[in-house]
């Protein structure tokens, strides 16, 4: 019984502390010493970002494959801690790319298969997501005091890919057509297809997969092979 119930405590936990992690600023060795592009209304130009705890700085360039000097007089400056009479306005930018992440399938929702209702399991499990995704980054100001406005850099994320790995399942009579009498917590090897959003650290989404028993009762698992929805949390391979 308790078992069965550690992945729902673990859900609660992951949520509980994901709701901590987004409030984390993003962080500056994440943008630091990398070109994005800075989308306008007629055109899109590049950036190259060079960012320490205490500063970011911003330059305006050509191309991807600027590699000269950087030019003093593009740049934009971000301190850390900035005075209100010298408020700076929001800056965006963004960048397109090949991602790997570590995500978890925490519920899964399995339609009616053979006699079997539908089902909604909350078994342990984790698997490697590759794909494609698009990050938007904005630096803003928030008020820290009367007179002093602190740094926030946060990251919007979209993406969408495969993903590949392991879980536990329950295995039954039931969902073996009884072919078996006993009932034990099976591996499977799931795989499919996810999309979700990021903000900062934290990944949601939702996929579409299908889970293969591995063992001597794979053949006789009604969910063999059947798609299922599933919601996903994700977090950065780093």
């Amino acid at each position: 019984m308790y078992s069965r119930l550690f992945p729902l405590f673990l859900l609660t936990a992951l949520i509980l502390l994901s709701g901590c992690c987004i409030l984390e600023n993003t962080s500056t060795q994440s943008i630091n010493n990398r070109f994005f592009k800075q989308a306008r209304q007629s055109d899109s130009k590049d950036l190259f970002v060079k960012s320490e705890d205490d500063e970011v700085k911003i330059y305006w360039v050509n191309s991807e494959s600027f590699t000269c000097e950087l030019d003093s007089s593009t740049v934009e400056i971000f301190p850390l801690i900035i005075c209100e009479k010298n408020i700076l306005p929001q800056k965006s930018f963004h960048e397109k790319g090949f991602v790997i992440n570590f995500i978890m399938l925490p519920l899964k929702f399995r339609p009616a298969a053979q006699g079997v209702p539908s089902q909604i399991n909350c078994d342990f499990n984790g698997s490697i997501y590759a794909g494609f995704s698009k990050n938007r980054y904005n630096i803003d100001y928030s008020n820290h005091k009367t007179d002093l406005y602190v740094r926030n850099i946060s990251n919007y994320e979209f993406s969408y890919g495969i993903f590949l790995g392991i879980g536990n399942t329950l295995v039954s009579p039931t969902t073996t057509n009884h072919a078996i009498d006993d009932e034990y917590d099976g591996v499977v090897l799931q795989k499919g297809i996810a999309v979700y959003l990021g903000y900062n650290n934290l990944k949601a989404g939702i996929a579409l997969g299908m889970d293969n028993l591995l063992g001597k009762d794979r053949h006789s698992w009604i969910y063999k092979n059947r798609s299922y929805l599933a919601f996903t949390l994700g977090f950065n391979i780093e």
